[in-house]
C-alpha cells in the first residue's frame, strides 16, 4: 500500500509552543504518519517523533516539507546534491522563503523525473515569468504566498506573539 505521507520534514522552531509546525506534526500523526525531523537548533524531539539527520531525512521521507528562514546559511538548502538522496516517489513542499531551494536544480529533478513532484508558493523571481520552466511541468503545484494572510492569522496572531514571547 501507497501511503501518501509516511514521513515529514520540519526545520526550524519545530518545538515551539502553539507553532502551526507543531499543530501540524500532531494532526498528522492522528492519521498515521510517520514524523521525522530534522532540526540543527534543536536537541530531542518529543516522542512519538524522531530526530534524524539531514540525509537520513531526505532518503527516507516521502514528503519533505521545508519550514525555515533564508540566511546565508541556509541559501540553496536543498540542491542538486540533496534532490539526488531523495526518493523518486518524493514530494518537495516550499512555502517558507524562496532561495531555500536552487530552483534550476529543482528543475532538473523533475524534468527528469528524479521526484515525483513539488509544491511551491516562494519562487527566486516574482511574478513567475510565463515562460518559466516550473509552468511548463506537470508534477508541479504552484500557489500563490498568502496563508499568512488568512483572517484566521489575522485573528490568531496576536495570540501566536504573545505565546511565542512568554514561553
Amino acid at each position: 500500500m501507497f501511503s501518501i505521507v509516511s514521513s515529514l520534514f520540519y526545520i526550524n522552531h519545530y518545538l515551539t509552543c502553539n507553532h502551526p509546525i507543531k499543530r501540524h506534526a500532531i494532526n498528522l500523526h492522528t492519521l498515521e504518519c510517520n514524523i521525522i525531523v530534522y532540526d540543527e537548533y534543536t536537541g530531542e524531539v518529543p516522542a512519538p517523533y524522531k530526530k534524524v539527520d539531514l540525509d537520513t531525512l531526505l532518503k527516507e521521507s516521502d514528503v519533505v516539507s521545508l519550514h525555515l528562514r533564508l540566511s546565508k546559511g541556509t541559501q540553496h538548502f536543498i540542491g542538486k546534491k540533496e534532490l539526488d538522496k531523495m526518493k523518486p516517489s518524493a514530494v518537495l513542499i516550499s512555502t517558507a522563503r524562496s532561495g531555500l531551494i536552487d530552483e534550476k536544480a529543482l528543475v532538473q529533478s523533475l524534468k527528469e523525473k528524479k521526484i515525483m513532484g513539488a509544491a511551491l508558493d516562494v519562487f527566486d523571481h516574482e511574478p513567475l515569468d510565463p515562460n518559466d520552466d516550473l509552468l511548463k511541468l506537470d508534477n508541479v503545484t504552484i500557489t500563490t504566498h498568502i496563508a499568512g494572510s488568512t483572517i484566521d492569522a489575522f485573528r490568531n496572531s496576536p495570540k501566536q506573539m504573545a505565546d511565542t514571547l512568554c514561553n
